[in-house]
């Protein structure tokens, strides 16, 4: 298994896959994760914000996640900033963390169509988008 070395704490740890689609950031606790949402500053990205959103949740996984950071404490909003891309794309992401300007995308599955959001996004703004699977969000026992 590859070995990955934490972005807060610096330990190494072995996982079967990384936690982002990008190398960096990599955790190998919860604590750890915690700590890089509530204070990992990141550099601003262009976005609207959605008015007269009401939140509901498109998957489990968004309504667990949305428990986790109400109980870490960390304000967030949930699906109010659209963010235009290149080749008039819109992406949406599924939180985004006021304090800090993090947004977070969560996916059980990603096809083509989310993978080309994302992917575009992280090549315009490679540090302000934390992308969690399923394999993420079980490692550190969200789902």
């Amino acid at each position: 298994m590859p070995k990955f070395r934490c972005s807060i704490c610096e330990k190494y740890y072995e996982d079967g896959k990384p936690v982002f689609l990008k190398a960096h950031p990599f955790f190998c606790s919860l604590p750890c994760l915690i700590d890089f949402l509530r204070f990992k500053e990141v550099p601003p990205v262009e976005h609207e914000r959605r008015n007269g959103h009401k939140p509901s949740f498109k998957s489990p996984y968004e309504e667990r996640f949305s428990y986790f950071l109400k109980a870490a404490h960390i304000p967030y909003e949930h699906e109010t900033r659209v963010v235009l891309l290149r080749e008039e794309l819109i992406y949406v992401p599924d939180f985004y963390l006021p304090n800090t300007g993090l947004f977070i995308e969560l996916k059980g599955r990603l096809g083509p169509r989310g993978k080309k959001k994302i992917s575009a996004f992280l090549d315009e703004h490679p540090d302000s988008l934390l992308y969690l699977d399923k394999q993420s969000l079980r490692r550190f026992h969200l789902i």
